[in-house]
């Protein structure tokens, strides 16, 4: 599972770090779903000016959103 660096350096297509991250997620991806809870969510959240742009993201597939348990 990536950490939210990676996927902001994906989606913000960061000049330095992006080919690197994106070469990590698609490994990843690889290996199966790569999923994302709440925290996450906030964290790679601040480049997106709208909920629904965040949501566009998620729905493009490359990253799923699953609530982390209370119990947790």
């Amino acid at each position: 599972m990536p950490d939210s660096n990676i996927l902001l350096d994906v989606i913000t297509d960061d000049p330095r770090w992006g080919s690197w991250s994106e070469s990590v997620l698609n490994a990843c991806e690889g290996r199966g779903p790569v999923v994302i809870n709440q925290v996450i969510f906030a964290e790679v959240s601040p480049p997106f000016s709208r909920l629904e742009d965040i949501r566009a993201f998620l729905a493009e597939g490359r990253v799923l959103l699953e609530e982390l348990p209370w119990d947790a």
